[in-house]
C-alpha cells in the first residue's frame, strides 16, 4: 500500500477552525487490503472515510480531517 502524500503539513490553523487534506491509498500488491484505522500523535485528527478496501490496482482516496485544539 502507497500512501500519497507521505506527509501531510496543514500549516499554521487558528484553534478550533477545521482543516482537512485528502490522502490516496494506492494498492500496489496482489490482494485487497482493509485500512480500518489511523495513528496520530496529537488525538485530534480524525479519519471519517475509514474502514475501506483497496483492490488490487486500485486507489481509494480519504480525507483527513484536524480538529485543532
Amino acid at each position: 500500500l502507497v500512501v500519497r502524500p507521505a506527509v501531510l503539513n496543514f500549516g499554521e490553523v487558528t484553534a478550533g477552525q477545521p482543516a482537512s487534506q485528502q490522502l490516496t491509498l494506492s494498492n500496489r500488491g496482489e490482494a485487497t487490503v482493509r485500512v480500518v484505522g489511523g495513528t496520530a500523535d496529537c488525538g485530534c485528527v480524525t479519519t471519517d472515510d475509514l474502514p475501506v478496501s483497496v483492490a488490487p490496482g486500485e486507489e481509494a482516496r480519504i480525507w483527513v480531517r484536524l480538529r485543532s485544539r
